[in-house]
């Protein structure tokens, strides 16, 4: 399906548990003729830590310009102030900011067992993991220009 997408300007979007799965997916997302981004902080174990074996490999991944992670929806791996993703959250955006994109995960369907979350304590999370201002402009605005190709009000000057 990947060179289809290719030929109509198209990512991959996946959501997986990466303390599972990233190890043994990463060689196929390096080769993967179109962009992939991986959901939810590559939804990990956050028991696991950023020094877990799939957490590295999201990162190398990162490093290498070879995928990109939605840090969003730390509510649905535990509750606010969500403090328990931002290592994770942090280690993600230190590995590469220009393939990382933040999202509210708004409208918040299916959350099986997690409560509502508040937007404004979601991107309180974000800020405290990501306390760099230029770091967190990348995330917030120059990395999803980029990869969906959309103009923002810098780059139109």
């Amino acid at each position: 399906m990947a060179p289809m997408l290719k030929e109509r300007g198209m990512h991959i979007q996946m959501l997986m548990h990466a303390h599972l799965h990233m190890a043994d997916l990463a060689p196929t997302v390096r080769a993967c003729p179109v962009p992939v981004v991986f959901d939810h902080l590559g939804w990990p174990d956050l028991s696991h830590g950023p020094d877990a074996p799939g957490i590295r490999a999201l990162c190398g991944l990162l490093r290498d310009g070879a995928a990109y992670v939605k840090l969003s929806a730390p509510y649905r791996k535990c509750t606010a102030p969500y403090t328990a993703a931002d290592e994770i959250t942090a280690a993600l955006a230190e590995a590469n900011p220009d393939r990382c994109l933040w999202g509210s995960d708004w409208p918040h369907l299916m959350l099986a067992d997690a409560n509502m979350p508040d937007a404004g304590h979601l991107l309180d999370a974000f800020t405290r993991a990501v306390p760099d201002a230029d770091t967190r402009c990348r995330i917030l605005i120059d990395t999803p220009a980029q990869l969906y190709r959309f103009t923002t009000p810098s780059s139109l000057s």
